[in-house]
């Protein structure tokens, strides 16, 4: 079966031609129809009366008789379905009259085909196949002709006279006409003058010469009006038009508000981009914009609040006597109080209908149609923009409803970013205020009395860290006085949360009074800030108090990173101060030890020190004292600089009174240095202080001057400014003190080494190691001559007798003797050179200031036997002796002359002691350089000079020295016996 094809029915009996033909016809691939056949008349008759019965079926092919009917009936009941639907009727051969034929076409039949007739079947094929290509084709004209006529565009058909031969409905009523009036008609009926040129001048050419034309032309309607409408023309085959038209005086009208509402709204936004213009101004010009739109007399903006039934106009624009700017009424009063209930623009045409007639908006101002939306700004009520007509009643539809709405939302926005501005402009000049702060004391200051009101925060308050790690309120405004902020701050609370997560935190239920919100912000190490508002904080007020808050924060740290500076610089400058200084102190040190060098005296080393340390350097005064044992005072005994009789109007001691708690005292009770950082403040100072301050004096040291375990008293240092005396400068002047310490001790060892007269001192003592020792040889050991090695030990010679020197090969060192070597050996006794440590009497006596002269120790004690120059304080040298050894006992004391003579004679008892062999041999070996290095002559030409031979020049030179030595050194008893000759 063809797929364009259809189905057709054959009505028949079975075994007659037509059922042939139909089974033929099915099997036959060139018919393109779907084949059904049916032999039962009244069936078909009465199935044709179902409503689906022929929905499928293009073509039905019946025989002229039927079983109980005739084909005939069967087309009736056929075309009372489907009045133009192709009916055959196959007559002939199954005994059709010749009248049949006739009557079949009279009733309308389509087609009759004989079955008798040369090729039939062929025949009724092709019938079969047109009938239904008629039939579609008359569909197709029939549908089209119905869409022409119910078609809401018009169309029309010129002849090609230009008269109208068709017009369709909607083309006679776009025109005012009916149908029929205009058949006949020609076409410049429709059509003004000017415009009727057009179309033939230029319209009509154009399609000639294209086939079509389509643009826009005027129409002229019926009672002589214009519209404008969009045209196509086309031309027929036969030289006529087909027309179609549309009254596009609508869409002209939709787009002419479109293009009017597209400049309103550019208008609108170029008023509020226009940067140069201020709130003020681009309302004003908004308002001017609004009463063209909307084609009222007036436009206004007023501050409204429903909690207060305030109306307050702000701007106006237009002329009227009592509605200008400033005046204000009861918001009940007026319109403006339909927006308390809503946020979508209202509109009052019918003021009295509405329930105004007695309100002071239609009584009073003579207001009689009202357009107004609410403007919300920051989340708030905040006013109404309004357009009203005093002149005529008016109504306003929904496109100017929207418009206001728009318009309502540029004022906000404007509103609002004009608020932020201005806030923005306020926080700069706050932000600028508070980087002025001088600490953050004065910062929190600054923020709760004068930031937070130019800022609109009346509820503002600063919480920080107390030192149990607790969050605290630290400041707060006025307005928050009186109001426990507690639940802010505790661990649930929105500051406590704002402080740990480190970030913004809002709530709405703060748990503190008259507050409807708080936003908490987090102000780095420094705290947070706390600002609240009673009706609750807005989006905007919370971004604005993160921006106030970074302000703030920021200030925090500019205070931070100063005093950070600050301290720098203050250590710099007290770095640089404290290296100038220390330079200084550092000169009068070389100075100081460029004198120590050249003094002789402890007075002059006491002098030098004072003078370049009061005088000269950057102390205000310097004086050395020493303890008088007597009075336990301090007894000065120099001093240098601004002293002003300081000295004698004050008293230091070294006991447990007051006086003696100074740090002279307590450095001479110590032996340790002791500094007071500001005499203005120390407790101990109080017996001096006054008149310590009257002298300029702030700070103060005492510096023991100690060497070992000897004292020489103590250096007091005064500087004019608190802390002067410490850190590096006093371990400079504790070096120092040590420095002069030696010095004095060197000075007191050499006076007491060639004082005149000098202090002997005798002490019993058991608990010594020599003592030990002669106690396990039970022999008698004496410590006569000491040498100082060149490592800065001591060498010391002892005479043993009761004990050979072969007791000794295998003895072990002691705590102050080492290194037993057998010098000389004689039957029963002998001579040791041993090493003594630091800890032997001699180190310790040195140490002191005094010389051992001689130790002698048997198996039940010693006696050592101890020379102190005059200069030293015996008394204090025995408490000394004793700390080191308690069970010391001063057995004598005394005081002489020290035995001595002159060179002249020294050089006679040495050459009375040499014989005339030796001074020949010793005095030929020095003037010919024998001692020189190089040597100008050797031992062995010089005994050739003298007519010896060497071993005997070696024995008188040798001989010669141990004389001179022996003299130069006192008797030692060390060596052999001296030569004969």
């Amino acid at each position: 079966m063809n797929e364009t094809g259809g189905s057709v029915r054959f009505v028949g009996p079975d075994g007659g031609a037509l059922a042939t033909m139909a089974e033929r016809l099915a099997n036959r691939r060139s018919f393109g129809f779907e084949v059904t056949h049916e032999t039962d008349a009244a069936d078909a008759a009465d199935a044709a009366d179902a409503p689906t019965y022929l929905d499928d079926v293009t073509c039905v092919v019946s025989a002229a008789r039927l079983s109980d009917r005739s084909g005939l009936d069967l087309f009736d009941a056929v075309r009372s379905r489907r009045p133009n639907l192709p009916f055959l009727l196959f007559v002939g051969g199954d005994g059709g009259d010749a009248n049949l034929t006739s009557r079949a076409l009279d009733a309308g039949v389509t087609d009759v085909v004989r079955s008798d007739s040369p090729e039939a079947e062929a025949l009724l094929e092709r019938r079969v196949t047109n009938a239904v290509e008629k039939y579609r084709a008359e569909r197709t004209t029939e549908r089209g002709t119905r869409a022409i006529e119910t078609a809401r565009e018009g169309i029309s058909l010129l002849d090609e006279d230009g008269r109208f031969s068709y017009v369709n409905p909607a083309y006679a009523e776009t025109y005012g006409y009916d149908t029929e009036e205009l058949l006949g008609e020609h076409w410049e009926t429709l059509y003004p003058e000017g415009q009727s040129d057009r179309v033939r001048e230029t319209i009509l050419p154009a399609v000639s010469e294209s086939g079509t034309w389509e643009g826009e032309t005027t129409g002229r309607r019926r009672d002589g009006s214009t519209f404008p409408e969009r045209h196509t023309l086309a031309e027929t085959p036969d030289g006529g038009f087909v027309c179609a038209v549309s009254d596009i005086s609508e869409e002209k009208r939709r787009l002419r508000t479109l293009h009017e509402r597209e400049r309103f709204l550019r208008r609108l936004y170029e008023v509020t981009a226009d940067t140069e213009r201020d709130v003020e101004s681009k309302l004003d010009a908004l308002l001017d914009l609004g009463r063209e739109r909307f084609d009222v007399d007036l436009g206004g903006f007023a501050r409204i609040d429903s909690d207060e039934d305030l109306f307050r106009v702000e701007s106006v624009r237009g002329d009227h006597d009592d509605l200008v700017a400033g005046a204000q009424v009861s918001l009940s009063e007026t319109y403006c109080r339909l927006l308390a209930d809503t946020d979508s623009p209202v509109t009052v045409s019918d003021p009295v209908a509405a329930g105004f007639g007695d309100a002071a908006c239609f009584r009073e101002f003579g207001v009689e149609s009202y357009l107004g939306t609410k403007v919300v700004v920051g989340g708030e009520e905040y006013g109404s923009l309004f357009f009203v007509s005093t002149e005529e009643r008016r109504s306003f539809d929904d496109t100017e409803r929207a418009t206001l709405d728009l318009m309502g939302e540029l004022v906000r926005a404007e509103l609002e970013r004009d608020h932020y501005e201005r806030r923005l402009e306020s926080l700069t000049a706050v932000t600028r205020d508070l980087m002025s702060a001088d600490d953050e004391a004065d910062l929190h200051r600054r923020i709760v009395t004068d930031a937070a009101p130019r800022l609109d925060f009346p509820h503002v308050a600063l919480a920080g860290l107390d030192d149990d790690g607790s969050l605290g309120i630290v400041d707060r405004t006025d307005a928050l006085a009186g109001q426990s902020l507690a639940p802010l701050c505790r661990n649930e609370g929105v500051g406590w949360r704002a402080l740990v997560e480190g970030d913004l935190q809002t709530t709405d239920d703060p748990g503190v009074p008259e507050l409807g919100g708080v936003t908490a912000v987090p102000l780095g190490n420094h705290g947070v800030l706390l600002v609240g508002r009673e009706a609750g904080c807005s989006d905007e007020d919370v971004e604005f108090v993160r921006a106030f808050a970074s302000s703030v924060e920021t200030v925090f740290d500019r205070l931070d990173r100063e005093r950070l500076l600050q301290q720098r610089e203050e250590r710099l400058s007290e770095q640089n101060e404290a290296l100038e200084r220390l330079n200084r102190v550092n000169d009068i040190i070389r100075s100081i030890d460029q004198g120590l060098v050249s003094a002789t005296s402890r007075r002059e080393i006491e002098e030098v020190v004072c003078r370049h340390l009061g005088d000269r350097g950057p102390y205000e005064l310097a004086w050395i004292g020493e303890r008088d044992e007597t009075s336990n005072e301090v007894v000065p005994r120099a001093w240098h600089g601004n002293e002003k009789g300081y000295l004698d109007e004050s008293t230091f001691t070294v006991d447990g009174a007051p006086t003696g708690e100074g740090p002279a005292g307590r450095a001479l009770k110590t032996r340790e240095p002791q500094v007071i950082d500001d005499i203005l403040t120390d407790p101990s100072f109080d017996p001096w202080r006054q008149e310590a301050l009257n002298r300029g004096y702030r700070s103060c040291a005492a510096l023991p001057l100690t060497y070992r375990q000897s004292g020489y008293g103590v250096l007091t240092i005064y500087a004019g400014r608190p802390d002067a005396l410490s850190g590096l400068e006093r371990s400079v002047l504790t070096d120092l003190s040590e420095t002069i310490a030696y010095a004095i001790d060197a000075i007191e060892t050499k006076r007491s080494l060639v004082s005149d007269r000098v202090v002997e001192l005798e002490f019993g003592l058991v608990d010594l190691d020599v003592v030990d020792l002669a106690r396990e040889l039970d022999a008698e050991l004496t410590v006569r001559n000491v040498v100082a090695r060149s490592d800065g030990g001591l060498r010391a010679y002892v005479s043993v007798d009761g004990a050979s020197g072969a007791t000794f090969e295998n003895a072990s060192p002691r705590r102050t003797v080492t290194d037993f070597d057998v010098v000389a050996e004689h039957e029963d006794s002998c001579l040791l050179e041993v090493r003594l440590t630091d800890e032997s009497v001699h180190a310790r006596v040195l140490d002191h200031g005094g010389v051992v002269q001689g130790i002698t120790a048997t198996p039940t004690g010693a006696t050592v036997d101890v020379t102190l120059s005059t200069s030293r304080d015996a008394r204090e040298f025995v408490e000394t002796f004793s700390r080191h050894y308690p069970d010391a006992e001063l057995l004598a004391k005394r005081e002489r002359e020290r035995e001595g003579e002159r060179p002249v004679e020294f050089r006679s008892r040495v050459a009375d002691d040499l014989t005339d062999r030796q001074l020949e041999a010793l005095q030929t070996a020095y003037f010919s350089g024998f001692f020189a290095t190089p040597r100008h002559r050797t031992g062995t030409e010089i005994a050739e000079s003298l007519g010896v031979s060497q071993p005997t020049f070696n024995s008188h030179l040798r001989a010669a020295h141990r004389k001179v030595f022996d003299r130069l050194f006192a008797e030692s008893g060390v060596g052999a016996d001296t030569d004969a000759d």
